[in-house]
């Protein structure tokens, strides 16, 4: 990144919200190997709701990605922001001294209610240029990546020294330190005179839904709603099987070996990723990222070997990063800076219903079916290739839908 790209003021701002996204992910990932075990020996807890349990945040923050892209349109991106962590404090504080698994289920809905993730890239891209967006996204991204390489390779072994009841509180203080950070410290940027003016207040839900009519006309825009729900799929059923596998080969202790470094690789292939978008190669870069979800899926097939488990990894853990930097920029590319909000809610909720329909389908065959999730996994990863291939434009011909 250049160093005078971004201002001091610039850098502020993505920073903390890459942080505000990024301790979402901490929350989501830190307990992740351990809420069917944790919500299993609560009160009332069984097998079915530790299931729910752990697929529920994905869909209620799937369901919310679009009210809070319409109201973060209407009533600006960082009051919603605010109410979005504020939402997710609750939950985890709820979920910390929850002693029944429906108290805890309904703390990890709460949670997930607090769906910040469109009204944060929204406001990202409203607030910055255009020639600023693809490395600013890519910056949020990195920082993300960065909070999921901790929760899923520093909580197992942050596990050995403290229950999982200790880490929600080390999730909570954060999440709570997060809230007065932005609450106080982040300001909000105007918009450069010569790209857009200032729209909060202006957009009504009757103009918004109307606006989503016409992106579902598009065909660029349907195609990355689609790779978006099968990159939430296919990338957070990764987050599954991965530790599977490693449990079957080893012992979940040792899950930070793989997940670690497979991470840290794919953040550092994402970043690098970014120069191509800049370049304007987004459809071959979209090419590349879901051949990686292909590849990585079948590469499982030899899950005897540790090294095919770890490379596996790598490969598809890359493809689902650079798609989760990538999505958004393509998305604000053919939104209209009026309704990025919604446009953005859109195309998260379809990547956090993807994500919680595989979990959830994943979850419940696996034991028994193994390789029939495998299967959906290759044959889903192979429908958002030839998506990319055949529908997806390049960049130079993706127009704004007005």
């Amino acid at each position: 990144m250049k160093s005078k790209l971004f201002t001091k003021e610039d850098l502020t701002f993505i920073i903390l919200i890459g942080l505000a996204l990024g301790f979402r992910q901490i929350a989501m990932n830190l307990i992740t190997p351990f809420v069917g075990i944790y919500c299993n020996s609560l009160s009332d807890g069984t097998l079915a709701l530790a299931g729910i349990a752990l697929g529920i945040f994905g869909l209620t923050q799937g369901l919310f990605q679009i009210p809070f892209g319409s109201w973060s349109d209407k009533y600006g991106y960082k009051k919603m922001i605010l109410i979005g962590v504020f939402l997710m404090l609750i939950g985890i504080t709820v979920a910390t001294f929850a002693n029944n698994a429906y108290v805890f289920i309904f703390s990890r809905a709460l949670q997930g209610a607090g769906a910040i993730t469109s009204a944060g890239y929204a406001w990202l891209s409203g607030s910055l240029s255009i020639e600023k967006r693809a490395d600013a996204i890519s910056i949020v991204g990195v920082i993300i990546g960065i909070c999921s390489a901790f929760a899923l390779g520093g909580g197992p072994i942050l596990r050995k020294f403290m229950p999982v009841r200790g880490l929600l509180i080390l999730a909570t203080i954060a999440i709570l330190i997060m809230f007065f950070l932005i609450l106080f410290f982040l300001k909000d940027l105007k918009k450069d005179g010569n790209e857009e003016k200032n729209i909060k207040n202006t957009v009504s839900a009757k103009e918004s839904f109307a606006y989503i009519k016409k992106l579902f006309k598009n065909k660029c825009y349907v195609a990355v709603i689609v790779i978006a729900f099968i990159n939430g799929f296919v990338g957070i059923s990764g987050m599954f099987i991965i530790p599977e596998y490693i449990n079957r080969l080893t012992s979940s202790e040792n899950m930070w070996m793989i997940f670690t470094p497979a991470i840290i690789i794919a953040i550092i292939i994402m970043r690098f990723s970014t120069r191509f978008i800049k370049k304007g190669f987004g459809k071959e870069l979209t090419v590349v990222a879901t051949l990686c979800l292909f590849f990585g899926c079948l590469i499982f097939i030899g899950h005897k070997n540790m090294i095919l488990v770890g490379l596996g990894a790598v490969v598809l853990l890359s493809g689902y990063n650079i798609l989760f930097s990538l999505i958004p920029t393509i998305i604000n590319n053919i939104s209209n800076n009026k309704f990025r909000g919604i446009s953005n809610g859109s195309s998260n909720l379809s990547f956090y219903v993807g994500d919680f329909l595989g979990t959830t389908i994943v979850g419940s065959l696996w034991k028994l079916h193994s390789n029939v999730a495998l299967l959906i996994l290759i044959c889903a990863s192979f429908l958002a290739l030839l998506f990319s291939i055949f529908i997806i434009p390049t960049f130079k011909k993706i127009k704004t839908v007005e």
